[in-house]
């Protein structure tokens, strides 16, 4: 929410972004939302990118507000 609009991702990042912070993997966030698993590391790579992260851990550092939920 706030920080997906802050970090300018895309309506699809943005769905994206709590399913990675709770630790799916490419394949589980694909079968949950109907994409490919190279689609979903795709968006990965951008999230990161846009967030200035280079790891999972400092993604979960960068998102507070979906902590709660991984």
């Amino acid at each position: 929410a706030v920080v997906a609009r802050e970090w300018g991702l895309s309506a699809r990042e943005g769905e994206l972004l709590p399913l990675l912070v709770m630790g799916m993997s490419a394949t589980e966030v694909g079968s949950r939302l109907f994409i490919a698993p190279q689609t979903v590391k795709t968006h990965r790579y951008r999230i990161y990118r846009k967030a200035g992260v280079g790891t999972h851990a400092e993604l979960m550092e960068s998102c507070p507000e979906y902590r709660e939920i991984a």
